[in-house]
């Protein structure tokens, strides 16, 4: 299995910890460090499993941009896209949390906000950390919030500004859970495929 990038270097550093206290517990018969070794051993293969990064078949029309179930459907007027729907999805420390590009198409805009980490589920979510990123395919514009929770510390994004992004294609990671709001303008939308409380994965997923 694939290691996201930006969790190499934990997924490496927790590796070479559990190595060091095998070597130590061959070398001295401790209780504390047997049970040392098992809470290693355990925190190793919890971070193997958070930052897999597994092959995905890419769906026809817009995709979601990440694993989750879905927490709300509403239609909003955004400011750049006019009316829109915006789709939440919550990523929970079991899913993938590798973001998917959900259109081919240019990288407008990527904006950092600074906020607080409060759970990703709750009404004050907006006054969380967050990453904007704007895509412009030509014809319409779609704009993806990441958006941190009580346990992700940070946002890493993998495009810059002026990047062009395949739909499909691994455009950052929300490291240990948190949030991820699409806005899909009304005009670009024949069909939404989705509902409150399912479950997607990204990039196999269509959502309109």
């Amino acid at each position: 299995m694939k290691i996201a990038k930006g969790g190499e270097a934990i997924v490496t550093s927790s590796s070479i910890t559990t190595l060091i206290i095998l070597l130590l517990n061959l070398l001295y018969n401790y209780t504390f460090l047997k049970i040392l070794l098992i809470i290693s051993i355990a925190f190793t293969s919890f971070l193997l499993f958070f930052f897999r990064d597994p092959e995905r078949e890419i769906a026809e029309g817009i995709v979601s941009p990440a694993d989750g179930r879905i927490m709300e459907i509403k239609k909003v007027n955004d400011e750049v896209l006019g009316e829109a729907y915006v789709i939440s999805i919550f990523m929970s420390p079991f899913d993938v949390h590798v973001v998917r590009a959900p259109i081919s198409g240019r990288v407008v805009t990527l904006l950092r906000f600074k906020g607080k980490h409060l759970p990703a589920f709750s009404k004050e979510y907006h006054r969380n950390e967050q990453l904007l990123i704007l895509m412009d395919s030509g014809r319409e514009k779609i704009k993806l919030i990441l958006i941190v929770g009580i346990l992700a510390r940070r946002i890493v994004p993998y495009v810059r500004e002026g990047d062009i992004a395949e739909k499909g294609q691994r455009i950052g990671i929300i490291r240990f859970g948190s949030r991820v709001d699409i806005y899909i303008p009304c005009s670009m939308i024949e069909k939404l495929f989705v509902k409150k409380n399912l479950h997607l994965k990204a990039g196999e997923d269509r959502i309109a």
